[in-house]
């Protein structure tokens, strides 16, 4: 089986919370100094990063940083994640449609963000349904889930929509549970004029 792999533009975020938070014992929260060592050196955008450096990272963000509170996570993904994929992924996420820019997303999700795994976008009078399949498991387990619910949430907003509404059907699941599914039910409205 080929080696799993994420994109650094989903890693730095995280690595930027490592980096400003030197004081924490990362090491005790679950990176291996060979992570350590990485994030120090700088985490390139571009490059491809084994996923279990994605998983450690986030993981440990989400527990030690983040408090393991899903609201924080939501932030973070609403925050400077998104903020982050925007920076560098505007031009195909930002089109002032919500339904062309989340199939989209999941066609980014699809090779451009991902070597593993599928995401997709279905339309439904609401709004829609965003999917995420990952037979080994979804990266950074529930801590994910509550910030793709914040990214989702933000590209939406990004693209005119307003009385949005995430909400994720894996979320009541035990949080030390394996997800290798995530289905996030999207509604919202469109901005007038």
């Amino acid at each position: 089986m080929a080696q799993r792999k994420a994109k650094g533009a989903l890693i730095v975020p995280l690595a930027m919370i490592i980096k400003d938070q030197k004081q924490l014992d990362w090491l005790k929260a679950g990176l291996t100094e060979s992570d350590l060592k990485k994030i120090s050196e700088g985490i390139l955008t571009s490059a491809w990063y084994e996923i279990g450096l994605m998983d450690r990272a986030g993981n440990a963000v989400y527990r030690i940083a983040g408090q393991s509170k899903p609201e924080l996570a939501f932030e973070f993904g609403q925050g400077i994640l998104c903020k982050i994929l925007l920076s560098i992924y505007r031009s195909p996420l930002v089109k002032n449609d919500p339904t062309e820019i989340l199939a989209r997303f999941a066609d980014l999700y699809n090779g451009t963000w991902f070597q593993s795994g599928t995401a997709s976008f279905d339309r439904t009078d609401s709004g829609g349904v965003f999917r995420v399949s990952e037979p080994e498991g979804v990266p950074c387990g529930i801590g994910f889930l509550h910030m793709l619910r914040g990214v989702l949430y933000r590209v939406i907003q990004e693209n005119g929509g307003v009385e949005i509404k995430v909400a994720c059907e894996e979320e009541k699941e035990e949080p030390t549970k394996k997800l290798t599914t995530l289905t996030y039910h999207l509604s919202w409205q469109s901005q007038k004029g």
